[in-house]
């Protein structure tokens, strides 16, 4: 769900479902790396 916001522009909406996610399953590390990306701004989509 995150994914689709993001690309939707919906960066806050996007940065609230992963952590919804992390808190589901903490063991996700690619999300928490993506999560860092967009707090600094420099994530990229595809």
């Amino acid at each position: 769900m995150g994914e689709g916001y993001l690309k939707m522009g919906m960066k806050e909406k996007a940065l609230k479902a992963w952590k919804k996610s992390l808190e589901i399953n903490p063991a996700q590390d690619d999300l928490r790396k993506r999560i860092s990306k967009l707090k600094n701004s420099t994530f990229q989509l595809p």
